[in-house]
């Protein structure tokens, strides 16, 4: 098997590998600086959690093929934001021309407890796809209060009178700026995505923070 030069001392005064390890560093700091912003901001602990299978969304969102990208999460059991937080990481095949390539990204993904129970809803950023498809479907749910949120955001629910009825009094145009966001909801769980920038690093770690807030205040709120 072939040694990683990171880790072979003949490879010590070797230029290519001397920044080749630097870079590791430099990368390895900036995932730690990005898990303590999320630790102080959202109150986490370190945890031991599987990713929670039943969800679906993030697999036509992100890629096909996801993965812990860490073998740890992270949980705040607190009623005030009961969260957990996980890393995946996505892996699909790029192609360019006639060449290949194996892409590996990173994203946080949040699993937030919610008080009400729901109808199973899915709410992604609106394509044209997606609108030109419902002029024969007519399967979306638009909210007549919430204009902002409802030309952002393409939603789907199995029970459009029920889940109108949960979110007639919730602050939905505070989401609209969250241009990004893709959530799922099974019964009193929401797995949601801040942010499709991909990488873990403070800027994401910063998206994340003010979005999970966001979005515990106005579903929980």
């Amino acid at each position: 098997m072939d040694e990683d030069p990171a880790n072979d001392g003949d490879f010590d005064n070797d230029e290519d590998v001397k920044q080749y390890r630097e870079q590791l560093k430099a990368e390895q700091k900036e995932i730690d600086d990005s898990i303590k912003i999320l630790q102080h901001q959202l109150n986490l602990t370190a945890t031991n959690e599987d990713f929670p299978k039943q969800f679906c969304l993030l697999k036509t969102a992100v890629a096909p093929e996801l993965y812990p990208g860490y073998d740890i999460s992270f949980a705040n059991n607190s009623p005030a934001l009961p969260l957990k937080v996980f890393i995946i990481e996505s892996i699909y095949t790029s192609h360019r021309g006639r060449r290949t390539a194996t892409v590996s990204e990173n994203y946080f993904v949040g699993l937030l407890n919610l008080k009400t129970t729901y109808p199973y809803t899915v709410i992604k950023p609106e394509r044209l796809e997606d609108k030109i498809q419902d002029l024969f479907t007519h399967a979306e749910l638009d909210f007549a209060e919430s204009k902002k949120f409802s030309n952002a955001f393409y939603v789907l629910t199995k029970d459009k009178d029920l889940l109108t009825t949960i979110l007639s009094h919730k602050n939905l145009e505070a989401l609209a700026e969250m241009k990004d966001l893709v959530l799922e909801i099974i019964d009193n769980q929401c797995l949601f995505l801040c942010s499709t920038l991909s990488g873990i690093n403070q800027q994401t770690a910063q998206l994340f923070c003010d979005g999970a807030k966001l979005l515990n205040r106005v579903l929980n709120g």
